[in-house]
């Protein structure tokens, strides 16, 4: 290779260098939505949800046909189908599931896996108001914990009319448990549904009488 073709050679990697070196940065992708979570009273009377708010980000419609929630402090259950589609600034409530509390982790970093109309899985992180999944996720290892240790049981009834028209959370049973010199850990008496048909066909035949 002679002097002038290597001079050659090395001004067009120089160039090509500079050239690559200039290039702009490929735009950031932004996700088509926002999302959050909060629990309401009917999820913390249900047990086992919560709520997913979703605000459009994009400056085109984005239909939504399905919210999951990914956090790795609880296993992973199946998506919440919810066909929706927002406009930029609009917003709607997805109750979504979350599943069994995996205590030797985190809740946190978690994100709503959205599903759009694409057929494509977007990860949106999943901002918790008030500290939701943290604090569920406690709620739901303390309760575990305690568990373990001891069995919580109940029955009840009451036929007063307004204790029944006020009863909001009629299966909702808190209760702060310490077991030893430990510290008082909140859980609820678990009331499955069987037992809450029970529950309201005892109340029935009792109140009857």
């Amino acid at each position: 290779m002679t002097a002038r073709v290597a001079a050659s050679a090395l001004a067009l990697t120089l160039a090509l260098t500079l050239l690559v070196g200039c290039a702009p940065s490929p735009p950031e992708v932004r996700a088509p939505v926002s999302a959050s979570t909060y629990r309401s009273r009917d999820d913390d009377a249900v047990g086992g949800q919560l709520q997913v708010t979703l605000t459009g980000a994009s400056e085109q419609p984005v239909t939504v046909r399905s919210v999951a929630l990914r956090s790795p402090g609880f296993e992973t259950v199946d998506a919440t189908p919810r066909e929706i589609t927002l406009d930029r600034g609009s917003r709607i409530d997805v109750t979504v599931p979350y599943g069994t509390a995996l205590c030797d982790v985190g809740a946190e970093p978690a994100t709503a896996v959205v599903e759009t109309s694409d057929d494509i899985a977007v990860e949106v992180p999943l901002a918790s108001q008030n500290d939701t999944l943290n604090r569920i996720h406690a709620e739901e290892c303390g309760a575990a914990e305690l568990a373990d240790i001891v069995a919580v049981t109940l029955s009840t009834a009451s036929c007063e009319p307004h204790v029944i028209a006020d009863a909001t959370k009629p299966f909702v049973f808190p209760a702060w448990i310490a077991v030893g010199d430990g510290v008082p850990v909140h859980t609820r008496i678990p009331v499955p549904v069987s037992v809450q048909r029970q529950l309201v066909e005892y109340q029935q035949r009792a109140c009857a009488r």
